[in-house]
């Protein structure tokens, strides 16, 4: 349990640091952080915590969808249309 609260708070600054599975980009690691802080919101029964987890769940997963367009696996709206 530690080491998943451990990469949890991690950070995103840090992402390069976490061992990476073959084939694994850089929003897909986000991704995996952000699913550690859902994990961990949902096993928690301290609500203020639960809270932080989750709205650090979410702010991950929106750093992953930056991330992904940034790297070009995600088209914007612009691109999609014309």
């Amino acid at each position: 349990m530690f080491e998943m609260e451990l990469s949890a708070w991690v950070g995103f600054f840090l992402v390069d640091s976490i061992p990476k599975k073959a084939g694994m980009t850089k929003s897909d690691e986000v991704k995996k952080i952000a699913q550690n802080c859902a994990d961990l919101a949902q096993t928690t029964t301290d609500n203020p915590k639960k809270k932080r987890l989750e709205r650090l769940a979410d702010g991950y997963n929106s750093l992953a969808q930056n991330q992904a367009w940034l790297d070009g696996e995600r088209k914007t709206s612009a691109q999609k249309d014309g």
